[in-house]
């Protein structure tokens, strides 16, 4: 009997002494978005809060691209018959100007198409004499209305052919007003149409070429663009008309001038949008390819701010810690919007808004906390 008595007080004693301890450890909610720490462990990492409320934001959004060309400024230069290249008279990176010479060629049905232009010259000045008795005999009605019109539309046809071998003269440089049977030639020269530089030639002396190849390609800097490229959570401070300051590479403290002055509102892989600008006025050392850095005004507003140091980073997330209690803290994700003087721009939402109270200084150390327990 004593034995089964001093069974069953160790039953209950060791059954009494089996409570836990409660733990001095951070303790982490199941959804691990929950931070408890105690005392000690919030002066450890100096942990510190603010409080949000509407701040004034003039902040200047950081921008980066280069210099373009408008498409219709690229010109590329080629020839509309087969000819034979006997000179080339420019190298790349030549400065040239409109109806300067870029090449001589060479070939027989340059000459044949001057001889066909005279010869249809000659063929319209008969078929107008005739078209003209035609018209006469007709308004005397001694004429044929059959013959009248034979002589109308034959006298028309030619007209259109030979305006057409004028165009076709035209394209290979050729002034027809200026052919006669003395100043014929199956040479022909190739010229510049528009002022700018040469930033490429694909031929060489003595090349056979013909109309699909590309000879000269000039490049008319009379008129450059900006483009640039501003991230998303920026798109929405950027308006057409603002103005942008920015900088080059190999000069770096000379700030050019331009205007916002069409918003592709597509964006790329990056999540970045396309901005693009036009500068204020010609700048002679602006090359176009050449990368630019520079900054937007975007102008005055209220916003919701906190200190640039209460949001963290994990991969492409963002994450502020608001304090739900003494010592609970939330892991809350936002959409950072612009920084500046030390506060960054949260996008207002249903968590995030005036009067909350996110912790400024210590949330690295809180998301550490969460992720250390994510990986146990």
């Amino acid at each position: 009997m004593k034995n089964i008595l001093y069974i069953l007080i160790s039953i209950i004693f060791i059954s009494c002494g089996d409570k836990s301890t409660p733990s001095k450890e951070t303790t982490i909610e199941k959804d691990e978005t929950i931070v408890q720490l105690n005392a000690a462990q919030k002066n450890t990492i100096s942990l510190e809060t603010f409080t949000t409320g509407l701040r004034e934001m003039s902040p200047e959004i950081s921008v980066n691209g280069k210099i373009e060309l408008p498409p219709q400024n690229e010109i590329y230069i080629s020839f509309p018959i087969p000819a034979s290249v006997k000179k080339i008279n420019v190298l790349p990176g030549e400065k040239v100007r409109k109806g300067q010479t870029l090449a001589i060629v060479q070939h027989s049905g340059i000459l044949n198409l001057q001889q066909e232009y005279l010869s249809s010259q000659s063929k319209v000045l008969m078929l107008e004499a005739e078209y003209n008795r035609q018209h006469k005999l007709n308004s005397d009605k001694t004429g044929s209305d059959k013959i009248f019109e034979k002589a109308k539309n034959e006298f028309e046809i030619e007209k259109l052919r030979l305006k057409s071998l004028s165009e076709s003269l035209s394209l290979i440089g050729i002034n027809s007003k200026s052919l006669s049977e003395n100043n014929l030639s199956s040479i022909a020269e190739i010229k510049a149409t528009t002022d700018g530089f040469i930033s490429k030639v694909s031929i060489n002396t003595g090349q056979l070429i013909n109309e699909s190849n590309t000879l000269f390609e000039i490049i008319d800097d009379s008129d450059t663009h900006l483009v640039l490229y501003v991230f998303e959570n920026d798109l929405h401070l950027i308006k057409e008309g603002m103005t942008v300051r920015a900088s080059t590479t190999s000069l770096p403290n000379e700030l050019f001038e331009a205007k916002v002055h069409m918003i592709n509102r597509n964006l790329d892989d990056n999540h970045n949008a396309e901005l693009h600008c036009h500068f204020a006025k010609k700048y002679k050392d602006l090359i176009p390819g050449m990368t630019m850095k520079g900054k937007i005004a975007s102008g005055k507003r209220m916003a919701i701010a906190v200190p640039s140091e209460s949001v963290t980073q994990h991969g492409n997330d963002f994450f502020v810690f608001i304090e739900e209690s003494n010592l609970k803290y939330m892991k809350i994700q936002v959409n950072p919007g612009v920084s500046e003087n030390g506060f960054t721009e949260i996008m207002p939402s249903e968590t995030i808004k005036e009067g909350i109270k996110v912790v400024s200084k210590g949330s690295y150390a809180l998301l550490s906390k969460l992720l250390n327990k994510a990986e146990e």
